[in-house]
């Protein structure tokens, strides 16, 4: 698997014709570095909720959820949480999640754990 994340350039997401997306980070089941990754490639996307971002992140899951990406974990800055979330049908339901200074352990959709006290503010 390939990891994308917000510090390196993230590929943009195919979720459909004529749809692409630019999450903060994926997980890829093949190395899409340089082109556009396909949604069923994505094992894991995320996105990084700033202040006042609410309206085009709510637009963002519901378009990856349109698209099958089947887990999901947003980073909220205020508070500082972590939140798995995994899809369910045509939504996504919260899987876990960590709030600051507890650590994100999961073992689906493979294991990772996040410490959140070692996120950068």
């Amino acid at each position: 698997m390939t990891i994308m994340h917000p510090w390196t350039p993230t590929s943009p997401v195919k979720l459909a014709p004529g749809r692409v997306a630019i999450p903060d980070f994926i997980v890829a089941d093949t190395d899409c570095t340089g082109t556009a990754a396909e949604a069923a490639e994505v094992a894991l996307i995320g996105e990084v909720l700033e202040p006042g971002g609410g309206a085009e992140l709510i637009f963002k899951q519901h378009c990856y959820a349109a698209a099958g990406i089947r887990w999901y974990l947003l980073l909220e800055q205020e508070p500082l949480t972590l939140r798995l979330f995994r899809l369910d049908g045509d939504h996504y339901v919260e899987h876990t999640s960590a709030v600051g200074g507890e650590v994100l352990d999961v073992r689906e959709p493979f294991p990772f754990r996040i410490d959140t006290a070692s996120l950068p503010r």
